[in-house]
């Protein structure tokens, strides 16, 4: 798979040598620096050069994924079990210049780890991560909602408005968020989630009587027998990482009918 980001010119040169990574692993492994990975509840990293900012966000990566990402592939690591529909992957030899188009090969020993198609983690332990159906809308999630996040006034009194802030913010986030992750589409005819409506409820009034939330698209990948022990699973239609997959695509041939393919140009218009 080709990589993206490249220009008519080739890839740009190193910005990094080596000689800045054996500094960055040595300052990674001082203990100290894992005690001052925070300042208060804020992580405070871009307050440092670029050598100890570096070395921070690589401790802090490290600890998130051992203790905070659970595997949802057994017996594996984040993954490295084949995949049905990508029955062999192959890495180059040497450092990428650019992320692969299908988001492989980023981890040298897990060339599938946030690949385009592969499982979304879990930031809780495994026997957490079981629904239970009869408890699942206790407390009523939409009670809950109109409870905490309702303004009761919009621009009155209530209204606290943040100085700094416009509804850039909230269209830019969503941009963002179509780059990190698509659960795909539901079944057109799949199975709904019924959040009922309390009788104070203001839908209420449009002869709502609940709220149809379609269930998320099952994992695809489920095999029988091998994933029996595991909680429900569900797949990223597109790459996990930060890598501008919501502009150039999550596979080949998305990324061909953006582009010209001269001088490195996406395609404008319809």
């Amino acid at each position: 798979m080709p990589p993206v980001c490249i220009g008519p010119d080739g890839p740009a040169p190193a910005t990094v040598l080596a000689s800045d990574l054996l500094g960055l692993l040595s300052t990674a492994q001082d203990p100290a620096l894992v005690a001052d990975l925070f300042t208060g509840p804020y992580t405070n990293w871009y307050y440092d050069g670029r050598e100890r900012g570096l070395a921070k966000l690589a401790v802090m990566r490290g600890i998130l994924e051992r203790y905070n990402l659970t595997d949802m592939y057994v017996g594996s690591g984040v993954p490295t079990v084949t995949d049905p529909a990508r029955p062999s992957v192959t890495c180059e030899v040497g450092p990428y210049a650019a992320r692969t188009l299908d988001g492989t090969c980023n981890h040298p020993s897990n060339p599938l780890m946030g690949a385009q198609g592969t499982r979304f983690g879990r930031n809780v332990p495994l026997a957490g991560a079981f629904p239970n159906e009869e408890t699942m809308l206790t407390p009523n999630p939409r009670v809950v909602s109109r409870a905490l996040l309702r303004r009761p006034g919009l621009f009155g009194s209530d209204f606290k408005p943040v100085p700094f802030l416009n509804n850039i913010a909230g269209a830019w986030t969503q941009f963002q968020i179509h780059d990190w992750f698509d659960h795909g589409r539901p079944p057109r005819h799949g199975e709904s989630i019924e959040v009922p409506l309390d009788r104070w409820d203001p839908l209420r009034r449009r002869g709502m009587r609940s709220l149809s939330v379609p269930r998320t698209r099952p994992d695809p990948t489920r095999v029988a027998g091998r994933d029996d022990a595991l909680p429900p699973t569900f797949t990223n239609e597109v790459t996990h990482w930060w890598d501008g997959s919501q502009i150039y695509g999550s596979d080949e041939e998305t990324a061909h009918r953006l582009r010209e393919h001269v001088g490195g140009r996406m395609r404008m218009g319809r």
